[in-house]
């Protein structure tokens, strides 16, 4: 009896020492995150110390002082300097003369000069722009029509602001982050008095005329045969339902290399979502390990690296030796793709270099980590690790087999970023609808900004030109036509 009492001890201590190494890591995982340094290129050093049982700062601080008997000179390094401002910036001129040369001019002659530059700003200010149409009549006859030009179309019929301004206000908020009442109180001291409500309606003309160019961007996507996708989480207020509190809403978004990024609006994470929005794509599709994706029809999945490595990195501190050996060998991998992206390689020769190259270094992680299936408890965070990476294995390796593919769904995840910082400042999204309106403004914004555009003047532009354009020619105005369009005639 005693000795049955004694297992069940051992056993149950067991239990708690593996929950306490994972609550650990967790905790650990997440300081990381919150302090630590954001980047995932893996630390080699820092890694190697771990595994000798070493710590970077506490064995620094216990070495004894070594003596050098001939001292090495020490290589001088860099001074940091200033950034040189650019040629093309606006420059305004200072000149400064000696006081005697002031005082009697003819008397002395330039022989050189020394200049100096540094940066100033000039404050916004908002200007009042009259437009005054004039009406004229023929000096021939006295019958003759009254001649006037007609009302220029505008992004607001008869609306207090310019497609400037509203170019403004959306990349303020949706670039900048800040939020509609804080530019409020912007406005109020450059002596003018907009109101939050105002700004909104005026966001609202701008979702109006930049959706349909958003649906010409995601038609585009879901016809080539590789896409990315992934969503993110964003509280909104639903008064109909949660009065006073704040439900989830997903900002989903697609994306291909080189081409747009769109982003849709959803209340909810259901298959259905993911099923409308990539309805009638037939190919690729890279994504992490969320099912929506994976019951899509006539879609061939793609998982990716990335997720898989931060589980084991998260892990790392449970059985680092393991770790380290799944990080060193998704390290290889990364530098083969590094070596293919920077030589710009192409799709054959992708897939050439992965099949010789890649696959061996695949194919021994993926057995290393099978013959682990049963050594951690489910729970414990190696566990999850090894868990979720043969769960995604299978669509994992089939970036081996298609050279157009990326080894993970990063560039889909950079596009997100801005909308994770912008929730950092807004908190939440005002209503239902008002979701769709930052999914497309969201969409144009990280459109111009994967392809090098200024979004303030490409907005200003297209705000400008649509309300007098066809629905047919919508298609001029893409980011991806605007900024071929931009470089031809830049071009004599």
């Amino acid at each position: 009896m005693l000795t049955i009492l004694e297992n069940r001890l051992a056993k149950e201590v067991t239990n708690l020492e593996t929950e306490n190494r994972s609550l650990r890591s967790r905790i650990d995982y997440l300081l990381r995150q919150k302090y630590g340094r954001k980047s995932e290129k893996l630390d080699v050093d820092q890694l190697t110390m771990e595994l000798a049982g070493l710590d970077s700062k506490s064995e620094a601080e216990e070495r004894e002082p070594v003596e050098i008997s001939e001292a090495k000179p020490r290589l001088r390094k860099p001074g940091h300097g200033r950034n040189r401002l650019p040629e093309e910036m606006e420059e305004r001129i200072v000149y400064i003369d000696p006081p005697e040369v002031l005082a009697n001019p003819e008397d002395y002659r330039e022989i050189g000069q020394e200049k100096a530059e540094q940066l100033d700003i000039v404050p916004p200010k908002l200007v009042k722009v009259a437009t005054i149409r004039r009406s004229y009549v023929s000096r021939e006859g006295v019958d003759a029509p009254i001649l006037i030009a007609p009302v220029p179309a505008r992004a607001i019929d008869k609306g207090l602001p310019t497609a400037r301004l509203l170019a403004w206000v959306a990349v303020s908020k949706y670039c900048d982050h800040m939020p509609l009442y804080r530019q409020a109180k912007a406005f109020r001291r450059l002596g003018c008095e907009v109101s939050r409500k105002t700004m909104s309606d005026w966001m609202r003309s701008v979702e109006f005329w930049l959706s349909g160019i958003c649906d010409l961007m995601l038609a585009r996507l879901l016809q080539g045969n590789y896409v990315q996708a992934d969503e993110t989480p964003i509280k909104y207020i639903d008064e109909d339902f949660r009065r006073g509190k704040c439900s989830t809403g997903y900002l989903w978004g697609v994306s291909a290399p080189g081409l747009d990024v769109v982003f849709h609006w959803a209340v909810t994470r259901k298959h259905a979502v993911a099923t409308s929005l990539l309805a009638g794509y037939e190919g690729l599709l890279q994504s992490d390990g969320y099912e929506a994706y994976e019951k899509l029809e006539g879609v061939t999945r793609i998982a990716c690296m990335a997720h898989i490595r931060r589980k084991f990195e998260a892990a790392r501190k449970e059985d680092l030796q393991f770790a380290a050996f799944v990080l060193f060998c998704i390290r290889n991998l990364y530098a083969i793709e590094r070596r293919l992206r920077e030589s710009k390689a192409s799709s054959k020769l992708r897939e050439a270099a992965r099949a010789s190259e890649s696959a061996m270094i695949f194919e021994r992680l993926g057995k290393a980590i099978e013959l682990r299936r049963n050594r951690y408890l489910p729970k414990s965070e190696m566990g999850k690790a090894v868990g979720y990476a043969l769960g995604q294995w299978e669509a994992m390796s089939r970036y081996l087999e298609y050279g157009e593919a990326h080894i993970d769904n990063n560039l889909m995840e950079n596009a997100i970023r801005p909308t994770a910082i912008g929730k950092k400042n807004w908190l939440f999204i005002g209503n239902p609808k008002a979701g769709r309106r930052s999914a497309v403004i969201y969409s144009i914004v990280g459109s111009c900004e994967r392809r090098g555009i200024d979004p303030f003047e490409y907005m200003t532009d297209v705000l400008e030109r649509l309300p007098a354009m066809q629905n047919s020619e919508q298609y001029k105005l893409t980011p991806e036509n605007w900024a071929k369009n931009r470089s031809v005639n830049s071009n004599p």
